[in-house]
């Protein structure tokens, strides 16, 4: 039967890890394998009653037919607008206690015992009610599953990309003298809700300020720049960038900082494709990084994006949130998608990053929201087709620009 996954890449993983079906009970696991279903009533917390709710979908390898979700009472209503294509649906548990006994309960009609589970996300009371299961943790095997973007996927994140841009923009133009953290972080989470974005976070500094969190004390004064970093989501998809602008005429020494930083962007693209390695990157930004007058306080950073920030493809262990180094040295694949940044803190100037969103293709990558990537000016709406003010050191690039990467 047809399901909104990769049903085949699922079996496959499930086989070489020996198991006879996954249980996926985080929301963004689940949504996946329901092909973007979130239970609107808990789709930003899960607290209910006296327990939480637990939505639970159980794979069997190989038997789509035999899938099975475990939900609560009221979501009758939306699924009655929104039928989900799992065949068992017992939508009756509320506790989390419940859900873990329905889905003991399915495991057990369906004689499966060798189970895969996501131990971060189920609690401890539905875990007793799967006692006697053999128990594996399949967090990365659902990891694996989600690296690879299916076309609609690619076109959320394109448009979550796109309305962060468009609102770092339109922050820039409204800024002025004196507006501080908290009000710049309240003004994206504003224009990214106006743009059909759920706002997730806006790091913000400025001056010389190197505390990226909101401060309502720290205002954006003349003569200093700011760096909004903000993640948001488009239909559960993130975005993740970063852009600078700057109050005022931009000093010789600003333009020269954030070239600096763009050169090791731009060197790092040169060894994305699919084939090519994925620690890649991190040689060609350190090869770009060598040669530049501030290389010292350069620090660069690659990583998959998806549903959840930080996700498969993993391609360092030093980076600031730790986990394993899995796909360093395997080759990327068409249409996983990499958040990558680089930023650089000078004494004098401050905190200067670019954080840009790059889709994988076979013959390069494709950069998305790939706008205003110079210094935008506080007061100053950008046109509809720049990609920076005229004060930049930065090459404009189009919105989703295609290139082969030149050969290693």
């Amino acid at each position: 039967m047809d399901t909104p996954f990769d049903a085949g890449r699922l079996d496959r993983l499930m086989d070489a890890a020996g198991v006879d079906a996954v249980l996926a009970c985080s929301p963004h696991n689940v949504s996946y394998l329901l092909g973007g279903y979130r239970f609107f009533m808990f789709a930003h917390g899960t607290v209910m009653g006296a327990s939480r709710y637990l939505p639970v979908v159980g794979y069997v390898r190989g038997a789509p037919e035999r899938t099975f979700f475990v939900g609560n009472p009221f979501e009758r209503g939306q699924q009655e607008h929104e039928p989900l294509w799992v065949p068992d649906v017992d939508i009756t548990s509320w506790s989390s206690r419940e859900s873990g006994r329905v889905a003991a309960q399915a495991l057990a009609a369906r004689g499966l015992r060798r189970v895969a589970i996501e131990p971060s996300f189920l609690p401890l009371d539905a875990h007793v009610e799967l006692a006697g299961l053999e128990l594996v943790d399949g967090s990365g095997l659902l990891d694996e599953l989600r690296a690879v973007k299916r076309p609609d996927e690619l076109a959320q994140i394109r448009a979550a990309a796109d309305a962060i841009v468009d609102s770092m923009g339109a922050v820039f133009a409204a800024a002025t003298p004196g507006i501080n953290q908290h009000e710049l972080a309240e003004l994206m989470h504003v224009e990214e809700a106006r743009r059909g974005l759920t706002f997730e976070y806006c790091l913000v500094n400025t001056g010389r300020e190197r505390n990226r969190a909101p401060n309502a004390a720290v205002a954006w004064n003349e003569g200093e720049l700011c760096c909004l970093d903000s993640g948001g989501s488009f239909r559960g998809y993130v975005g993740d960038l970063a852009r600078m602008g700057f109050m005022g005429e931009v000093p010789e020494r600003a333009l020269g900082l954030l070239a600096q930083v763009d050169t090791v962007q731009q060197a790092a693209r040169t060894a994305i494709a699919a084939g090519r390695p994925g620690a890649g990157l991190f040689v060609a930004a350190d090869a770009a990084r060598t040669d530049l007058p501030d290389s010292a306080r350069i620090d660069f950073l690659a990583h998959g994006m998806g549903l959840i920030s930080h996700e498969a493809p993993r391609l360092t262990a030093s980076g600031p949130v730790p986990y394993a180094a899995d796909h360093a040295d395997r080759p990327l694949e068409a249409g996983m998608v990499l958040s990558v940044e680089t930023d650089l803190r000078d004494p004098e100037i401050g905190f200067v990053k670019l954080e840009d969103t790059i889709i994988v293709t076979a013959d390069g990558y494709e950069a998305v929201g790939d706008r205003l990537r110079g210094w935008n000016h506080a007061g100053t709406a950008p046109s509809a087709s720049s990609t920076a003010t005229n004060t930049s050191s930065v090459e404009p690039e189009p919105s989703t620009r295609r290139s082969r990467p030149s050969a290693a």
